[in-house]
Protein backbone atom coordinates (compact mmCIF):
# COMPACT_ATOMS: atom_id res chain seq x y z
CA UNK A 1 0.00 0.00 0.00
CA UNK A 2 1.21 3.48 -0.70
CA UNK A 3 1.46 6.18 1.95
CA UNK A 4 -1.52 8.13 0.54
CA UNK A 5 -3.80 5.09 0.87
CA UNK A 6 -2.60 4.45 4.41
CA UNK A 7 -3.16 8.10 5.30
CA UNK A 8 -6.74 7.83 4.00
CA UNK A 9 -7.28 4.70 6.10
CA UNK A 10 -5.95 6.49 9.17
CA UNK A 11 -8.25 9.47 8.60
CA UNK A 12 -11.29 7.21 8.11
CA UNK A 13 -10.47 5.17 11.23
CA UNK A 14 -10.19 8.29 13.36
CA UNK A 15 -13.39 9.77 11.90
CA UNK A 16 -15.30 6.62 12.91
CA UNK A 17 -13.64 6.45 16.35
CA UNK A 18 -11.51 3.44 15.43
CA UNK A 19 -8.32 5.49 15.69
CA UNK A 20 -7.18 3.68 18.83
CA UNK A 21 -7.83 0.26 17.22
CA UNK A 22 -6.07 0.80 13.89
CA UNK A 23 -2.29 1.08 13.86
CA UNK A 24 -0.73 2.08 10.55
CA UNK A 25 2.99 1.88 9.97
CA UNK A 26 5.06 2.04 6.77
CA UNK A 27 8.15 -0.14 6.93
CA UNK A 28 10.49 -1.99 4.57
CA UNK A 29 9.71 -5.52 5.78
CA UNK A 30 12.17 -7.14 3.40
CA UNK A 31 15.13 -5.39 5.00
CA UNK A 32 13.64 -4.63 8.43
CA UNK A 33 11.02 -7.26 9.29
CA UNK A 34 8.94 -6.79 12.40
CA UNK A 35 10.20 -8.97 15.24
CA UNK A 36 8.05 -11.60 16.91
CA UNK A 37 7.95 -9.40 20.03
CA UNK A 38 6.70 -6.42 18.01
CA UNK A 39 4.05 -8.59 16.37
CA UNK A 40 2.86 -10.34 19.53
CA UNK A 41 1.11 -7.24 20.85
CA UNK A 42 -1.49 -7.48 18.04
CA UNK A 43 -4.56 -9.70 17.80
CA UNK A 44 -4.41 -9.77 14.00
CA UNK A 45 -2.14 -8.61 11.21
CA UNK A 46 -2.46 -8.22 7.46
CA UNK A 47 0.61 -8.93 5.36
CA UNK A 48 0.84 -8.19 1.63
CA UNK A 49 4.39 -9.02 0.54
CA UNK A 50 6.03 -8.37 -2.83
CA UNK A 51 6.14 -11.13 -5.49
CA UNK A 52 9.33 -12.46 -3.88
CA UNK A 53 7.38 -13.16 -0.70
CA UNK A 54 8.42 -12.31 2.83
CA UNK A 55 10.26 -15.32 4.19
CA UNK A 56 12.02 -13.48 7.03
CA UNK A 57 8.81 -11.72 8.03
CA UNK A 58 6.83 -14.98 8.01
CA UNK A 59 9.49 -16.64 10.18
CA UNK A 60 8.97 -13.86 12.75
CA UNK A 61 5.19 -14.08 12.43
CA UNK A 62 5.43 -17.83 13.09
CA UNK A 63 7.33 -17.12 16.33
CA UNK A 64 4.73 -14.61 17.51
CA UNK A 65 1.42 -15.27 19.26
CA UNK A 66 -0.72 -13.28 16.83
CA UNK A 67 -4.10 -15.05 16.69
CA UNK A 68 -5.10 -14.19 13.14
CA UNK A 69 -2.97 -13.62 10.05
CA UNK A 70 -4.47 -12.35 6.81
CA UNK A 71 -2.07 -12.92 3.96
CA UNK A 72 -2.42 -11.44 0.49
CA UNK A 73 -0.18 -12.70 -2.27
CA UNK A 74 0.35 -12.12 -5.98
CA UNK A 75 2.61 -15.15 -6.40
CA UNK A 76 1.31 -18.66 -5.79
CA UNK A 77 4.81 -20.10 -5.32
CA UNK A 78 5.93 -17.65 -2.63
CA UNK A 79 2.48 -17.87 -1.00
CA UNK A 80 2.94 -21.63 -0.63
CA UNK A 81 6.47 -21.20 0.76
CA UNK A 82 5.37 -18.55 3.27
CA UNK A 83 2.14 -20.39 4.20
CA UNK A 84 4.15 -23.53 4.89
CA UNK A 85 6.18 -21.59 7.47
CA UNK A 86 2.98 -20.69 9.31
CA UNK A 87 1.38 -24.13 9.00
CA UNK A 88 4.50 -25.83 10.36
CA UNK A 89 4.52 -23.36 13.27
CA UNK A 90 1.16 -23.76 14.96
CA UNK A 91 -1.11 -21.99 12.44
CA UNK A 92 -4.03 -23.48 10.57
CA UNK A 93 -5.06 -22.32 7.11
CA UNK A 94 -8.74 -21.53 7.63
CA UNK A 95 -9.66 -20.01 4.29
CA UNK A 96 -8.08 -19.12 0.97
CA UNK A 97 -9.62 -17.34 -2.01
CA UNK A 98 -7.98 -16.88 -5.41
CA UNK A 99 -9.03 -13.63 -7.07
CA UNK A 100 -8.79 -13.25 -10.83
CA UNK A 101 -8.75 -9.46 -10.91
CA UNK A 102 -6.78 -9.25 -14.14
CA UNK A 103 -9.13 -11.12 -16.46
CA UNK A 104 -6.91 -11.19 -19.54
CA UNK A 105 -3.73 -12.39 -17.85
CA UNK A 106 -2.56 -15.43 -15.93
CA UNK A 107 -2.02 -13.25 -12.84
CA UNK A 108 -4.00 -14.35 -9.76
CA UNK A 109 -4.16 -12.78 -6.31
CA UNK A 110 -4.63 -14.94 -3.22
CA UNK A 111 -6.18 -13.92 0.08
CA UNK A 112 -5.85 -16.31 3.02
CA UNK A 113 -6.70 -16.42 6.70
CA UNK A 114 -4.51 -18.32 9.15
CA UNK A 115 -5.57 -18.94 12.75
CA UNK A 116 -3.25 -19.74 15.64
CA UNK A 117 -4.13 -23.21 16.97
CA UNK A 118 -3.02 -22.49 20.55
CA UNK A 119 -1.03 -19.78 22.30
CA UNK A 120 2.60 -20.54 23.09
CA UNK A 121 3.31 -20.06 26.78
CA UNK A 122 6.84 -18.79 27.37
Amino acid sequence: MDKESLNSLDIAARKENFGNKVNIKVRDLKNFPLTSDELSKYDAIIVDPPRSGAKLQFLNIARSNVSTIISISCNVNTFVRDAKILIESNYELKWVQPIDQFLFSAHVELVAIFQLKYKNVN
